[in-house]
């Protein structure tokens, strides 16, 4: 695969990572880790993809905590989407 962009992020010309927790834990959680997001790319003039799970497989351990599950874990990503993920490419 040859990804040249990414949106209007030119992956040959910029400095451009891609940033995020392993799993959603909870909304709060996220708004607190796209907003630290955000200050970065403005301070650093850098392009940021944020990366989101709703469900990770642990494993170290069947019993671990996987994440909200589809319907809790989609409704989070929208939010942050709307709010942020537009404002977090340079």
């Amino acid at each position: 695969m040859n990804l040249k962009k990414i949106k209007n992020i030119d992956l040959k010309k910029e400095r451009v990572f891609v940033a995020g927790p392993c799993v959603i834990e909870n909304y709060d959680m996220m708004k607190a880790t796209a907003e630290f997001l955000l200050e970065m790319r403005n301070k650093k003039s850098v392009s940021i993809i944020f990366k989101i799970s709703y469900d990770k497989a642990n494993r170290s351990s069947i019993d671990s905590f996987r994440g909200p599950g589809l319907k809790k874990g989609i409704e989070i990503i929208r939010k942050i989407k709307d709010n942020f993920v537009y404002s977090l490419y340079y």
